[in-house]
């Protein structure tokens, strides 16, 4: 059993007390903590079989093994001593969720609940056979769950507010893990409906899930209808957006519609020339008269990113 400081003891004949006057020297200190880490590598390597891929990172300095989850935690662990009995100390934990379009970046998770997931992994530590593998599920679950709350949040703002009555939370199961977003809304009247009372039809819906076949893997998009390079999250950056899903996925939506309008007036008589202009949001322009160029001629079709609307323009009007 290694130790961190030896004392030298100096009895008196009147005070039989032993005083403790030495401190570790920084040779000393040097083998111990060299020690430390070879004694921490080889516990991880007897583990490394059972180490969620997950864990990108896995620093060993001065006695202490650091482990980092992108875009979700960090922990730092170390032992207290030689023998296999010694059970992993759990030094400290940090939540890397943030939320830099509500939160400005501060802290999502309280102090004193800090200390209780603290102490409830360190318990979960001394009992488990894999106590890396047991600290990253119980920290990969709380993250997941915390990023689908930032995620609601930041839609019932957009609904809220400059989404308002073009997109709608049509579901959000914290047990479940899922949250459901309807966009490009229609607003209807129905007769079972009361008076003044208005119901939103989504033509379009995003769903954020866990995947319950996948406990290592973070939350999940799955967009109806499906489509090709539609918006995505990144959680590994640890900053998730749903006004940067949503923007993204609107831009993908609004190409399909410009791309089916052009079919449609191709297809129609009498044949125009449609030229098409336009990158990241495109736009229909057609010549209404035979020969002519002038933009102000030109009927100009587009789509609102917003709602989904199709827009028509003609500049002399």
């Amino acid at each position: 059993m290694f130790s961190f400081w030896v004392p030298t003891i100096e009895c008196r004949r009147k005070s039989k007390k032993p005083s403790f006057h030495r401190k570790i020297t920084p040779r000393e200190q040097k083998n111990v903590t060299t020690r430390l880490n070879q004694l921490i590598e080889t516990r991880l390597s007897r583990l490394s079989t059972g180490i969620p891929p997950n864990i990108k990172e896995i620093h060993i300095a001065n006695g202490i093994a650091t482990l980092l989850v992108p875009g979700e935690f960090e922990i730092k662990v170390t032992l207290l001593g030689e023998t296999e009995m010694i059970k992993w100390q759990l030094l400290n934990v940090k939540i890397l969720v943030e939320d830099y379009e509500l939160g400005m970046g501060l802290p999502l998770v309280h102090p004193l609940q800090m200390n209780q997931i603290h102490g409830l992994l360190q318990t979960r530590l001394d009992v488990s056979a894999n106590p890396i593998k047991e600290a990253f599920f119980f920290l990969h679950s709380f993250c997941v769950s915390l990023q689908l709350d930032v995620l609601f949040c930041q839609t019932s703002r957009l609904a809220a507010g400059r989404l308002r009555e073009n997109i709608t939370i049509e579901k959000y199961d914290t047990k479940e893990r899922v949250l459901v977003v309807g966009y490009w809304v229609k607003r209807s009247k129905s007769k079972k409906l009361t008076v003044g009372q208005v119901k939103y039809d989504a033509q379009y819906r995003v769903q954020i899930y866990e995947d319950k076949e996948d406990k290592r893997g973070g939350l999940k998009v799955r967009h109806f209808p499906h489509a090709p390079q539609l918006g995505k999250l990144d959680c590994d950056a640890g900053m998730i957006s749903m006004d940067r899903l949503l923007s993204d996925t609107f831009l993908v939506r609004c190409k399909e519609r410009v791309m089916r309008l052009r079919r449609i007036i191709e297809a129609a008589e009498p044949l125009l020339e449609i030229k098409m202009t336009g990158f990241s949001i495109p736009s229909l322009q057609l010549a209404l008269l035979p020969d002519s160029t002038a933009t102000e001629e030109m009927l100009t079709v587009s789509v609102n990113s917003f709602c989904g609307k199709v827009l028509c323009d003609l500049g002399m009007l």
